[in-house]
């Protein structure tokens, strides 16, 4: 895994800024880096690398064509990168190398844009074509790979992360606001926006070109979510065939000429990895976290399957959470998320990368599966009060914000009643209100609702099941999730792997398997359990709730963390917010309340803020 930089100008650019706007990424690439600049000093690729496949230094990066008319800076794996090269030899080319990269300016050169439909990986990828001087530029269907630009002042710039974009431009950036109600509302910035004015993220599954002469980027899908298709398959088929598709994406994940190993938490997703790797190699290593001070289970469920399937395991402990910590993921996540797990996530990360440098997890099974309590809770709503006219359900939910204090009890579930369950999903804030937005921010921030931002999302749908999951999939997966997964992982350099989110899975799970299996009202991840039945022991748990669990609920009640909070809320001098509102949050809290990701998503906006110098 790597950090990708570029900057095309109508002037000179600085070498020693580009150089140093690289290096805010040497951890997503520790073993060395690369530049590439034209003559006229105006156009730069650079490349910081996690060396994962192909070790030769002749593998390095930006790496050029062999005639120098394309010149590509990438971050990713292309798992069928072998299958690829062997055809594009058939047809006349000849390679100086063994890893993926060289395929890629291969393909290239001989599809094009459509070489775009032959890649199944993680990717984001930017290419120089000398002959027709444009810049193409492409991310992976999923979003595994972030890529972010800017086209201001005849420059055109992008990165790996936004902090490097800040550093070449170095300039205080102005805040988005309809980010940041986005962030308030929802705890993350969705879609291609991003925090600050006049940058931006390139959506999953698109391609943007700029064209040097014309000094103008245009940006496409090249990859849609497909929707369902009616098929006569039975349930069997369908079950055999994902359990080809999971056997050929881990066969493919499981490639690299480093140490690799697999994130074991004893839950649905990471044990049916586990099994297939299992299969396919002998000398399997899996890794389970544990935290220190917190005794959970999690540990006797991953020994379980490991015992069952003979890996290599190791339980570790991570370093104890300390609230410091949030320092340096302020600065690592260039836009905060209220995600409390990054904090555990970067533990994980930092334990793993002890012992293997690639990690297979299982990212993206409830999205595509229907994994997540909300789809059988919405399911049963549409069920007890879609009946109820919309009209006065919509009056009921009103009443119900306007009478109950932030953080109650029951008061997400029950403004949810409103919802358009017939042609949308419940498009409720989970963090901020409109009003609540606009009283923490003292009127600073220009109110927005993001409403319609969340439909935009949606991108359709058959059923209520349907729309949530692909609403997940185009938001909260690929902005939170992935998110999560990438900057964490990054921040220890240790490259993470999710075997669900390969191209044919994701589209055979939107466009032959039925809602009605994966998720009703009373089960979720039908299907998944189904062939997991087959794979795994007689006593596993499959209403377990599964996952690495992060001991926050442990770790906030501790006096230091409260101390860490007050400190950083209370006692600052230039805050954007207001600090009572803060307080009554607080209050509501110890109280019984469920104000704890509010109040994180607030301190964690407050050290990223004064990291950045952002203006509200």
């Amino acid at each position: 895994m790597c950090g990708i930089l570029g900057q095309i100008s109508n002037k000179e650019i600085n070498t020693e800024k580009f150089i140093s706007a690289l290096n805010t990424m040497i951890h997503r690439g520790p073993d060395s880096y690369g530049i590439w600049k034209n003559e006229m000093h105006n156009i730069f690729f650079g490349h910081r690398r996690l060396s994962v496949i192909d070790l030769n230094e002749n593998a390095g990066q930006p790496m050029k064509s062999e005639d120098g008319k394309l010149i590509i800076t990438y971050n990713g794996e292309i798992y069928n990168f072998k299958k690829l090269r062997e055809e594009l030899i058939k047809k006349g080319h000849r390679f100086l190398t063994h890893g993926d990269t060289e395929v890629i300016l291969h393909a290239w050169k001989e599809w094009g844009i459509k070489s775009l439909e032959y890649l199944q990986g993680m990717f984001a990828f930017a290419i120089y074509d000398v002959t027709q001087q444009k810049i193409f530029a492409a991310r992976d269907r999923a979003g595994e790979k972030p890529f972010y630009y800017s086209l201001k002042n005849q420059t055109f710039s992008f990165a790996s992360e936004l902090k490097a974009l800040i550093k070449l431009y170095n300039e205080s950036p102005q805040i988005n606001h309809a980010s940041m109600n986005c962030l308030l509302g929802m705890g993350y910035v969705p879609g291609n926006r991003s925090i600050f004015n006049d940058y931006h993220k390139l959506l999953p599954g698109h391609y943007i070109e700029y064209d040097l002469k014309k000094e103008t980027a245009t940006s496409e899908a090249y990859w849609k979510l497909p929707f369902f298709e009616k098929t006569t398959s039975s349930t069997n088929q369908l079950m055999n065939d994902l359990d080809s598709m999971l056997l050929n994406s881990v066969s493919g994940q499981l490639q690299a000429d480093v140490k690799t190993g697999i994130l074991l938490s004893g839950g649905l997703d990471s044990s049916l990895i586990t099994s297939y790797a299992a299969h396919l190699k002998s000398d399997i290593h899996t890794y389970t976290v544990t935290f220190p001070g917190y005794k959970n289970n999690e540990a006797v469920y991953a020994k379980m399957i490991s015992d069952y399937f003979g890996t290599t395991h190791t339980e570790i402990e991570t370093d104890k959470a300390e609230p410091e910590l949030l320092f340096l993921l302020a600065k690592q996540f260039d836009e905060p998320i209220a995600d409390t797990s990054i904090l555990p996530s970067y533990l994980l990360s930092t334990a793993v990368k002890k012992h293997c440098t690639v990690a297979l997890g299982g990212d993206g099974g409830d999205e595509l599966f229907g994994g997540y309590d909300r789809y059988q809770q919405w399911n049963k709503m549409q069920q007890l009060f879609g009946k109820f006219p919309k009209i006065a359900r919509t009056a009921f939910s009103e009443t119900i914000n306007l009478i109950l204090p932030i953080g109650y009890k029951g008061k997400y579930y029950l403004q949810q009643i409103g919802a358009d369950f017939k042609n949308s999903i419940p498009l409720v804030d989970s963090f901020m209100n409109l009003k609540e937005r606009k009283t923490l921010t003292k009127g600073r921030l220009t109110p927005c609702s993001t409403e319609l931002i969340k439909i935009d999302l949606m991108d359709g749908g058959l059923n209520l099941s349907d729309r949530a999951m692909r609403a997940d999939y185009h938001s909260y997966m690929t902005d939170d999730i992935l998110v999560k997964s990438d900057r964490s992982s990054m921040l220890a350099s240790l490259e993470t792997r999710s075997p669900f989110l390969d191209k044919n899975i994701i589209e055979f799970a939107f466009s032959k398997v039925p809602t009605n299996l994966k998720v009703n009202t009373s089960e979720k991840k039908i299907l998944l359990k189904m062939l997991a039945k087959q794979k795994l022991p007689t006593n596993f748990d499959f209403q377990r709730k599964q996952g690495f669990v992060p001991p926050m609920e442990h770790w906030l009640k501790e006096k230091k963390w409260e101390i860490f909070l007050k400190e950083n809320l209370f006692n600052t001098k230039d805050s954007w917010w207001n600090t009572k509102f803060i307080e009554h949050l607080w209050l509501g809290q110890q109280k019984g309340r469920f104000n704890k990701r509010r109040l994180f998503l607030i301190l964690m906006i407050e050290l990223w803020r004064k990291e950045y110098s952002a203006q509200l």
